[in-house]
This record gives C-alpha cells, structure tokens and sequence, in this order.
C-alpha cells in the first residue's frame, strides 16, 4: 500500500529532478502555486504538490515509473485534489491524468519559442530602468495587473522593472524576475496605460525585454491567459510562437 508523508516543500533532489525531466521551463503562474502549495512525498520515489483543490506538480522517479498510476492516484486520495492544472509538456503528469475519464480545458498559453530575436527601437517612445517615484506613476494605471506597489518594488528591487516613456510621461512597463533561482528562466510580461492601448506599445515592451534578457545570456519566458486576445497579440507581434498549453483537466 502506497503511503504519503506530508513535508513543508518539495524535496530539493526531486524537484530538481522534475524540472530538468521538462522539455521546457516552468511557468511562473503555476510555479507561485507549488510556493503557496501542500506537499506530499514517498521518501526517495514521489512527491505531489496541490494548491486548493489543483494538484500542480508530480514527479515519480524513474524507478518507480511502472507504478506512476497507482502513485497518481495515491496522491489524489490523500490531497483531496479535484482536478490537475498541467503544462502540455509534463508528460508524466498528463499522461497520469489521462489515465481516468476526465475533462480538458485550456486555461493558458505558453511562449517559449523565439522566432525572432530581434528589436527595433520606436522613435517616439523611450525606456529606462524604474526609479523609486515610478511606483506611485504605475498604480495609477494598474488595473490589476500587479496586486500591490509592494509588488511593484519587488520587481524593481530585482532591477527588473522598466519604465516605457512618450513625452516624458510614463504610459507603460515591463516586468523580468527569475522563474526559479540559478536557471537562466526569466518571466516577462508587460502593462500599457488603457489611454495608450492598441497601439503596438505591448509587443514593443516585450520585444525590449526579450532582447534586454538574451544579451545577458538568460531565457526570456511568457504566458497569457487562453482569453487574454490582447496579451496573445502582443507577444506574438514581438517575436514569440506558443507551442505549448497550460490545461485545466477535472476528474
């Protein structure tokens, strides 16, 4: 009989284990889930991680994969998980999950793949990196996109917080931050001012950190919610392919 121990967090060996089993980088939105998440493991062979009622994460060793269905559904009996949030390419995950009649909804798109590396400056538009007062000139634009000016700092404590400028006045801003700490994974994403929407302003910020990122050697990674039109427009025109999924799988 399969029994699960919980722990506070995933095991160190294990959790590096799984990420590099992935063909691409974990995305920041289910990577906050695993930090706020429960944690369940079989010591040396699995663990689980759910938040509320999404199981996000699980990895079996090698060793252990002829048993992965029977540990999948271990894991659901002792979490209490109702349905899987799972990146398209977790095979063992969405293999597990498609073990069960399930249904399968797509919540968010991921974009990896660069096909164009390049960027071409706009006259009439400048960027710099934030300074403390652009705290305050952001909120006044933020509609939800950051939860907080705490949240604001955060980023500009990581001197990852660019400031986009069109006649000295602040009209929008990119966001970088390490997905996870000592990989060259970056999430970016980016919020224009609504007065100033739909002028090509959001693929041009991401544009800007995508080069700003690849100079240093690092990954510029992103994602948008699969309803999210505006956001899949803008990443697209600034050079990015989503080739990958994040699906809702209920059982």
């Amino acid at each position: 009989m399969i029994q699960f121990e919980k722990i506070s967090k995933p095991p160190a060996d294990l959790r590096n284990a799984y990420l590099d089993s992935l063909k691409e980088p974990q995305e920041h939105y289910l990577e906050s889930q695993v930090e706020t998440g429960q944690t369940w493991w079989i010591e040396g062979a699995a663990y689980v991680v759910v938040s509320n009622t999404h199981l996000v994460e699980l990895y079996v060793v090698p060793a252990e994969a002829n048993r992965l269905e029977e540990i999948f559904d271990a894991a659901l009996a002792v979490s209490g998980a109702t349905s899987i949030l799972c990146k398209s390419y977790d095979t063992q995950l969405l293999y597990a999950s498609l073990s069960k009649p399930t249904t399968i909804e797509t919540v968010g798109l991921m974009f990896r793949r660069i096909a164009d590396p390049s960027f071409h400056p706009r006259p009439d538009v400048s960027f710099r990196q934030s300074e403390p007062a652009d705290v305050d000139a952001i909120l006044d634009f933020n509609d939800d996109f950051f939860e907080s000016g705490d949240e604001i700092q955060s980023y500009a404590a990581l001197n990852g917080l660019f400031v986009l400028e069109k006649n000295r006045t602040t009209i929008g801003c990119g966001i970088g931050k390490p997905v996870i700490a000592n990989r060259p994974d970056i999430d970016i994403g980016m919020l224009v001012a609504k007065e100033h929407r739909r002028n090509g302003y959001g693929g041009h910020i991401i544009s800007f950190l995508k080069k700003h990122y690849l100079d240093q050697g690092l990954r510029p990674i992103c994602g948008c919610s699969i309803d999210n039109i505006g956001s899949q427009k803008a990443l697209r025109q600034a050079g990015y392919v989503s080739e990958h999924r994040i699906l809702e799988i209920s059982i």
